[in-house]
């Protein structure tokens, strides 16, 4: 046994040494990204005789044709026969991917825009409109939203979900309001973590590199024969990003979190699920806040407190004619104290569903549900909001009826979500889509819906000073009552074949319309320390249009391909004689081309190999330039009960520009990530 190990661990050395060896001499050319690819798919090719013992990929392939996903009706559904965008990332898709957050996992996925701001900030966006705060895309951690209302959008450095709890991650592109509701305009990201029963037993692991050191460690067990659970803890330490401008941007962070699951299967007709979660946070910020005195702004350093908590209570029933239910509350609460903006939200939601026995041709799923927002915001110089609390509440019904035309062939989906909000009152999202499934393995599929984007708190109740003209005064952002919902229209058409058992292609295309959104405009004359007084009004409309395209192929039992890639063309237009500067920005903030390509090597003695190439356009209106990005990752199994990781991450650069957002902040750079991981199970 001993020889086996040292036999092991030298190929296991050598192939890391060989990487390495051949990262030192990368550049961000093209003909040298691709040259150390191909590199790294030779340094597997010796070994391809022990066929027989790459099973990795081809289990993962049986995995994947198994997969059901629930985002696209709210009913477990095959992906490929789904009328709608979706991509799912799988347990092993985020092992092999050697990412340590969720935004990470992200990159890959086709339509998605990730960028990565500063150490602790993330712009993730579906289909354009990309900011810090996205406030066109929903996303959930098993069924309870992350995206805050008061300034719309999510706060990634809080979704610190251990990587390994992870089940999959569904992500639908375009709209998903018919179901989901509002702001769920441009796509859906629904996080799911496995059930306790599958995670029994001991797991502790631990991350060291450059840029980070992460620890985690997870006990699952049995409370009795029907009832399971686990609970973990998890720390993690970030170190602060390269600035622009040079030198470091003190935006290092910490978190500190742990929580729990329960599973239980009361009945063989009802499933009780209870889970939770609590947070710490230090966040380092430097914050540039305007002053009336040269040199009219001020650099703020501070050590910024975040914490949150929530809890999650969800029945499952079935009954014997088919018919289920599904009963789920939760409570989310948490704060965020800084320079530039702060949140204390505390969040009740009560949903319930149920999907009828078959009737005939229909399936009909119909739910009801109710959210209460409590929001409390002190006072600073900078912003206010009037009032200073604020509970809002959101009213919400749904009814869906999938319809067979023709048995195993042609599905019409029907439905809409109707929802009062107390901001905009009445709002209605209906979509329609239509599948075809010509034969076994093919899929066509069509859609026409309609999804608005709500206004934030902040967009309704805000004074908020942005910046200074020089011997003048401030301009001052004011949040204004008549801000109506941005909504669109979308069309989609997409198609999807597997012509033989290895391949997998999906071609989407698309067609958005937009309506009402948002514009800054001048609200009056200067008055005292105010030079530009500026609101809020709905004077922009626009279209997007694009294709996605993804790929798979099992090129053998140890090599797997996959890779996609995504087009999207943004026009926005003003109207009422607007003076707004900002919207035609979003032409430019959304890369037109990107695409990555991906390769998995099962080689033997349990050694992993994964390589991805990304590849993201110039974003002209933020004058961030073109870059190509390389991941690799090295794995080793010695034993059942111990893995051995070597990850890199943007091994092109030292550090890159991806992303510039909010202009009180300076701009970052990404730097290159390498570390180890060892992770043992008991």
């Amino acid at each position: 046994m001993v020889a086996t190990l040292i036999k092991n661990l030298h190929i296991f050395l050598k192939i890391t040494w060989t990487l390495i060896s051949s990262l030192a001499f990368m550049n961000c050319n093209l003909f040298r990204s691709t040259s150390i690819l191909c590199a790294s798919l030779l340094i597997a090719l010796p070994h391809f005789s022990y066929a027989d013992e790459g099973l990795g990929n081809l289990e993962r392939l049986k995995a994947l044709k198994n997969t059901k996903v629930t985002s696209v009706s709210k009913q477990p559904e095959d992906p490929f026969e789904a009328a709608a965008a979706i991509y799912v990332i799988t347990r092993e898709d985020i092992k092999r991917s050697g990412a340590t957050s969720i935004p990470e996992i992200l990159r890959g996925v086709p339509g998605l825009d990730v960028a990565q701001i500063g150490s602790d900030r993330w712009a993730v966006s579906s289909r354009g409109f990309n900011d810090q705060l996205t406030n066109k895309l929903l996303v959930l951690i098993d069924g309870r939203s992350v995206y805050t209302p008061v300034y719309s959008g999510v706060n990634w450095d809080s979704q610190d979900v251990p990587i390994d709890d992870i089940k999959q991650i569904e992500v639908i592109r375009g709209p998903g309001a018919a179901l989901w509701g509002a702001n769920a305009v441009n796509g859906i990201i629904n996080i799911i973590t496995e059930e306790a029963n599958n995670t029994i037993g001991k797991t502790a692991s631990v991350i060291v590199g450059n840029n980070e050191e992460v620890g985690n460690a997870r006990i699952g067990g049995k409370i009795s024969d029907n009832a399971f659970y686990r609970t973990y803890v998890k720390y993690s330490n970030h170190e602060e990003s390269h600035a622009l401008a040079g030198g470091q941007n003190h935006d290092g962070w910490d978190n500190a979190q742990t929580g729990f699951r329960i599973d239980w299967d009361k009945t063989s007709h009802d499933n009780v699920t209870f889970q939770g979660d609590i947070y710490k946070e230090n966040v380092d910020r430097i914050a540039i806040l305007p002053t009336l005195a040269p040199p009219f702004a001020q650099s703020v350093t501070d050590d910024n407190p975040v914490y949150g908590g929530n809890l999650l209570g969800r029945w499952n029933h079935t009954n014997s004619n088919g018919s289920n239910s599904i009963l789920q509350t939760y409570i989310d609460h948490f704060s965020r104290d800084f320079d530039v903006s702060r949140e204390h939200v505390t969040t009740f939601d009560l949903d319930f569903q149920n999907t009828l026995a078959s009737m005939g041709i229909h399936e009909i799923t119909w739910g009801v549900g109710y959210r209460l927002t409590a929001h409390n915001e002190p006072d600073r110089f900078y912003f206010e909001f009037l009032p200073h609390q604020r509970s809002d509440n959101l009213f919400s019904s749904f009814i869906q009826d999938k319809m067979t035309l023709r048995p195993d062939e042609v599905f019409l989906t029907l439905g809409s979500k109707f929802e009062h909000n107390d901001y905009t009152g009445i709002e209605i999202q209906p979509s329609a889509r239509l599948a075809w499934l010509p034969t076994k393995n093919q899929t066509v599929w069509g859609a026409v819906s309609r999804s608005v984007r709500t206004p934030s708190r902040a967009e309704h109740d805000i004074t908020q000073i942005l910046a200074t003209i020089p011997f003048s005064g401030f301009v001052e952002q004011v949040g204004r009552d008549g801000f109506d919902s941005e909504d669109l229209i979308a069309y989609e058409l997409g198609y999807r074949i597997r012509p033989k058992e290895s391949l997998t292609i999906d071609a989407t295309a698309f067609y958005n319309d937009y309506n009402h959104l948002r514009t800054f405009e001048i609200a009056g004359p200067a008055s005292g320390d105010i030079a530009l007084p500026l609101t809020i009004y709905n004077n922009g409309y626009g279209e997007s249009y694009g294709f996605e395209l993804t790929t798979s192929w099992q090129v053998s039992s140890i090599w797997e391909l996959s890779g996609s890639y995504s087009f999207i063309e943004i026009d926005t237009h003003l109207r009422n004689n607007s003076g707004d500067t900002e919207l035609v920005k979003e032409d430019g903030k959304a890369p037109q081309n990107q695409f990555n390509i991906r390769s998995h090597f099962d080689l033997p003695h349990r050694i992993e190999v994964d390589n991805t190439l990304y590849y993201t356009d110039d974003l002209t209106a933020i004058n961030i330039p073109s870059y190509f990005r390389f991941d690799t990752r090295i794995a080793w199994k010695p034993t059942e009960a111990v893995e051995l990781d070597l990850v890199g991450q943007n091994l092109f650069d030292s550090y890159h520009p991806e992303f510039s957002s909010i202009p009180s902040l300076p701009a970052s750079e990404v730097r290159r990530n390498i570390f180890g991981k060892v992770k043992v199970s008991f």
